[in-house]
């Protein structure tokens, strides 16, 4: 199972208690991905009557901060940000940019029947220079959905980064005559050490 499945999504898109459609996609995509086994931690697209959403509001007034704030945290912990951009919204951009700066891998999808604004829609964020960790599709139906982000989980978030960082000699000889012995290489034995210890000190 992918680690999107273990972790949590956060789901953004522009909301409206006009557009009663929207709306109902929005809880028909969320649906969808929790059958797939993933979570989405974004309260705004809860419903409204839920025990988790009335939770988090009453944790946001006695934090005394706003809600916008409490949004880029709960982004900030994400596995993976999920966007409907059908219809267009400013605090999108923001998200998708605050989740690039951290690494959080981005899905930013749009339904077809809405070209006109389609156009208005490929800024900056949505070019070649984020392909590592933006992948952006047009859908006919929020059906074809399941489908793309199987593929995002497998290209953009369970894939490995890279990352550089120095060690002392004594623990770098450690790690190479392990790896020697193992016939490993000693990038798997550091990754093993650390996916150890995020286990232990979590549990």
């Amino acid at each position: 199972m992918s680690i999107l499945s273990y972790m949590k999504y956060y789901f953004t898109a522009r909301t409206s208690v006009i557009d009663k459609s929207a709306t109902q996609r929005y809880k028909q995509v969320i649906r969808m991905l929790e059958a797939m086994g993933h979570q989405n931690i974004n309260y705004v697209h809860m419903d409204d009557d839920s025990v988790e959403k009335k939770i988090i509001l009453d944790q946001i007034k006695k934090q005394d901060i706003s809600q916008f704030d409490y949004q880029i945290s709960l982004l900030s912990k994400a596995r993976a940000l999920i966007c409907d951009v059908t219809a267009e919204s400013s605090t999108i951009g923001f998200q998708v940019m605050h989740a690039i700066n951290n690494r959080i891998p981005c899905l930013v999808y749009t339904l077809s029947h809405n070209k006109s604004a389609q156009q208005k829609r490929v800024p900056v964020i949505f070019t070649k220079t984020h392909n590592d960790l933006l992948k952006f599709v047009t859908l006919d139906n929020v059906s074809e959905l399941s489908d793309v982000v199987e593929a995002f989980e497998q290209d953009y978030v369970d894939k490995p980064f890279k990352f550089n960082f120095f060690i002392d000699l004594k623990l770098y000889n450690q790690i190479s005559n392990i790896a020697k012995e193992q016939k490993r290489t000693k990038s798997d034995i550091a990754r093993e050490a650390i996916e150890e210890y995020i286990v232990k000190i979590k549990s």
